[in-house]
């Protein structure tokens, strides 16, 4: 398991490869959706911080507090982590092989779009009460 702005700074990689911009809770939703997809691929847990459910859908809170400056702004530079320092995860096959497939399927969608795709589908941050820790971040593909 790794450090959540560490994986929120694989995301962001990925996302500027693609020229694609990103938004902090437009980058929490597809995080969520690459935690979900890895965890679906290997059972395993790949960050120790939880989701907390949130009015707006699921947030880490480590990586809300780092992307506070981008605040309805587009994020244009890594997070830096607690100790001020950027670094990013070391990618298995899985974690690149989620993280491709949210880029490519969720990334250019619209803000709008997405948060209907999170607000349609049945999913544990929609029945976790606000402020809760998501146990278990279920999302169908």
């Amino acid at each position: 398991m790794s450090d959540a702005i560490h994986l929120a700074n694989n995301v962001i990689f990925r996302l500027m490869l693609a020229g694609q911009n990103v938004k902090p809770m437009q980058l929490q939703r597809l995080m969520f959706l690459v935690v979900c997809r890895y965890h679906e691929k290997t059972a395993t847990d790949l960050i120790s911080e939880l989701f907390v459910a949130s009015a707006r859908g699921p947030v880490l809170v480590t990586v809300n507090r780092a992307a506070a400056p981008f605040i309805n702004k587009t994020i244009r530079d890594f997070l830096p982590d607690l100790d001020g320092q950027v670094l990013s995860m070391n990618e298995d096959v899985a974690l690149s092989y989620a993280i491709e497939e949210v880029v490519k399927t969720y990334g250019k969608m619209p803000r709008k779009q997405l948060v209907e795709v999170f607000n349609t589908v049945e999913n544990s941050w929609k029945t976790t009460e606000e402020n809760e820790a998501i146990i278990f971040p279920s999302f169908s593909f």
